[in-house]
């Protein structure tokens, strides 16, 4: 054993770990069971590796275990990636499609601005939510809320603090509902919650709460204008089966008529 290869040894060693460390970085691009042998492979090399920095004899037991070790590295190598690639191809190849998948289908259905459910994404939970309510027999509560002199803000300020006061919005509901409600955003400044599993008094609730929230960020934010929303209801009974459409356009008829009290331009 001179000091040159005890050296190389431990270098093999340094980049086998360094690639383990990579490998379990990035573990979220491998199967499950792939990364598992592969791990397992690597650290039977860097085993074999200091095993051969040991022997004194090319007859020694260090130098056969070393051999062995790899010999069982190279094995589960195989396993991992030659025959999970002939038994299983789709695994292997299409791991990554199915997650971009997951992830645009989860993208499509949420508000980039807002960070709330968009409109199709706000009406394809809203769908099963109902249902669920109407087979546990539970009422459900539709909130359909609009952002007063949206339209002035944009003329007068800009679409850039149109967009701000828009999440500010999002904010401020996020912060008034139930983390178990569900809220979109369904037109440009027109945003929808569905509450469930609730009663008549969370209207009370949730009217009391959002005016301080209003109150609470008027007076902190030190802006040309102060937040304002309308806000209608539509109630949903388990022995009477609408649609979550129906329920969306009784709360916009009652915001309607609120913001029309108010004097506000629903623009």
């Amino acid at each position: 054993m001179t000091s040159f290869k005890i050296v190389s040894e431990y270098i093999i060693s340094a980049i086998l770990l360094s690639s383990l460390i990579l490998l379990l970085y990035r573990r979220k691009y491998f199967d499950g069971n792939v990364l598992l042998l592969l791990c397992i492979s690597i650290a039977m090399s860097i085993a074999g590796e200091f095993a051969f920095t040991t022997y004194a004899s090319v007859f020694g037991i260090s130098n056969f275990i070393g051999h062995i070790l790899v010999f069982i590295s190279f094995y589960l190598i195989y396993k991992a990636l030659i025959e999970t690639g002939l038994n299983k191809p789709y695994d292997l190849l299409f791991r990554d499609l199915k997650r971009s998948e997951e992830e645009l289908r989860t993208l499509s259905m949420i508000d980039a601005l807002t960070g709330l459910y968009n409109r199709r994404g706000f009406l394809d939970v809203a769908e099963k939510q109902l249902k669920i309510s109407n087979r546990l027999k539970t009422e459900a509560l539709v909130f359909y809320i609009d952002l007063d002199g949206m339209k002035w803000i944009n003329d007068k300020l800009g679409h850039k603090e149109g967009d701000v006061a828009l999440a500010r919005t999002a904010g401020i509901l996020k912060d008034t509902f139930r983390e178990s409600d569900f809220i979109g955003r369904i037109g440009g400044d027109e945003f929808v919650i569905l509450a469930t599993a609730t009663h008549q008094n969370y209207v009370n609730v949730i009217i009391k709460r959002l005016k301080e929230r209003l109150d609470i960020h008027n007076a902190r934010v030190k802006q040309q204008y102060k937040l304002s929303l309308s806000m209608g209801m539509a109630s949903y009974d388990p022995e009477h089966h609408r649609l979550i459409g129906e329920l969306i356009e009784q709360a916009d008829k009652a915001m309607y008529l609120q913001k029309n009290a108010k004097g506000n331009n629903r623009k």
